[in-house]
């Protein structure tokens, strides 16, 4: 029982009254926002309380992160396959006329490599063609060891600055930062979540212990006023309306332990093992108090909100979609553009056969591809960017909107501390009213009406200042998330 407990037993019966009565020593006081201490039955120590620290280490065990990181693992898969588009490629076929005037067969096999320097494509292949082949198509005919050839194929224009096979792997480096963000903002997420929770758990500790207590001495005092008036002290009807009081906080106590409860299950999502299941808590582990602390106060608003905009992964994912969206449009502009490609190539043949077919080859090439009306190139370039003044407008609407969240929550931070330290301010003037009240009670100058009345301005300044410093760290938490402060070091 806490030094509350004591103080209302005196107001409720006098000094007097309850000389036979045993008083149990004073545990720190609700004024403090304190609880009795963790002990188990025997009075030895039980399991240390649990910190918020404990609580945030197992975040990173939570569904949401290991989905968060499965979309990271998806964007990698992603990445290989876009790299896939630079894969060496093997081509290989032929044919055989065994029935005609010409009989012969050819057979081709190509090696083909995709190079990210301006688009060059390096060839590398062999041909063996044998048998009696028409004069026109001397070009399928082979020494008898089969012809060598190796190239390269450049484009000038279309395909040469950009291609889509470097803008996929680019997109897919920027899908993978945006998975890799969007991990980041479901931490801080379940950072604030779980904060917010721990908080509102160990705030409804505190409030059971104010109810229990409340009800504890409504108990001792029933049991003291009905001895009374069984000796015809004081009329009965005292200790009928001590009655109604009791069973009042004995609502009261069990609804307290019913949200206590609640609160636990509410917190036992976040609390997990190493297998990342949900853990059981123990009530006794409950902390003793909620801090007021003043880490953040008085607080520069100016570097707050820079360190948000730094930090804050939902900006950088919009500024990483725009970079896409830009990717997309010089793509779109190069391929509108005609596609002038240039070859060349080396051939050798080897072995028995014309004379003709013998020496070294050069081959070059040119193609060319002129997109007559380029629809399709040029809605893409109005598409993506439309997209990218869409994003950028998006992205300067978030600086804005980030300012004003970390200017409110900066805000809340300072004026729940107020308001927490005013409520501590009550709690004493409760308990310096209950203490005149007990001694105007000793000397008859009130009722026991008012004594109860007293009794329970006290309970509700503890409630008042449990409900103030929980805001405070509802606000605490509120103002990391805003600045993302708990990813540690901003992106450089």
């Amino acid at each position: 029982m806490s030094a509350l407990a004591s103080i209302v037993l005196g107001l409720g019966l006098g000094a007097g009254v309850f000389a036979d009565a045993q008083v149990p020593a004073p545990a720190p006081v609700f004024g403090a926002l304190e609880a009795p201490s963790i002990v188990d039955r025997a009075g030895e120590r039980a399991a240390p309380p649990l910190s918020l620290g404990e609580v945030l280490a197992s975040v990173d065990r939570h569904p949401r992160i290991d989905a968060a990181r499965k979309g990271v693992d998806a964007a990698d898969g992603a990445a290989l396959a876009a790299r896939g588009h630079f894969d060496l490629r093997w081509r290989t076929g032929g044919y055989l006329r065994p029935v005609s005037y010409y009989v012969h067969g050819r057979l081709d096999t190509q090696l083909e490599q995709a190079t990210p320097l301006w688009g060059v494509r390096l060839i590398a292949g062999y041909g063996l063609g044998q048998g009696n082949i028409p004069t026109y198509y001397g070009e399928r005919e082979t020494l008898s060891a089969g012809e060598v050839r190796a190239g390269l194929v450049v484009p000038l224009w279309r395909d040469g600055p950009i291609d889509r096979g470097r803008a996929g792997i680019r997109r897919a480096a920027l899908d993978r930062e945006i998975a890799l963000l969007d991990r980041d903002r479901e931490t801080i997420a379940l950072i604030k979540d779980a904060t917010h929770r721990y908080w509102e758990w160990v705030a409804a500790g505190l409030r059971r212990a104010v109810a229990d207590e409340q009800l504890e001495l409504a108990k001792a005092r029933s049991a003291q006023l009905h001895a009374r008036a069984s000796r015809g002290e004081i009329p009965p009807v005292d200790a009928t309306d001590n009655d109604r009081a009791r069973l009042r906080r004995e609502a009261t106590a069990i609804k307290a332990r019913q949200e206590l409860r609640q609160a636990a299950i509410g917190l036992r999502l976040h609390l997990r093992d190493h297998e990342g299941e949900p853990l059981e808590i123990d009530e006794s582990r409950l902390p003793p108090a909620i801090p007021l602390d003043e880490r953040v106060l008085p607080g520069e608003l100016r570097a707050m909100i820079d360190e948000a905009l730094a930090r804050r992964p939902d900006l950088h994912a919009l500024v990483a979609l725009r970079a896409q969206h830009l990717l997309d449009r010089r793509l779109a502009r190069n391929q509108r553009a005609p596609a002038i490609d240039v070859g060349a190539m080396v051939l050798r043949d080897f072995g028995r056969g014309p004379a003709s077919l013998a020496p070294t080859e050069l081959q070059v090439s040119l193609a060319v591809d002129v997109p007559i009306q380029a629809r399709q190139a040029r809605g893409k370039v109005r598409e993506a960017e439309a997209k990218a003044a869409a994003t950028a407008a998006k992205a300067r609407l978030l600086r804005d909107t980030i300012a004003a969240e970390v200017e409110r929550a900066l805000v809340a931070v300072l004026a729940t501390h107020e308001q927490a330290m005013v409520a501590g301010e009550a709690v004493e003037v409760a308990r310096a009213l209950a203490e005149a009240e007990r001694r105007r009670f000793d000397l008859g100058d009130t009722t026991l009406l008012f004594v109860n009345l007293r009794e329970q301005q006290v309970a509700e300044a503890a409630l008042a200042e449990i409900d103030a410093r929980l805001a405070y760290q509802r606000a605490l938490a509120e103002l990391e998330a805003t600045t993302a402060s708990s990813l540690g070091d901003p992106p450089r």
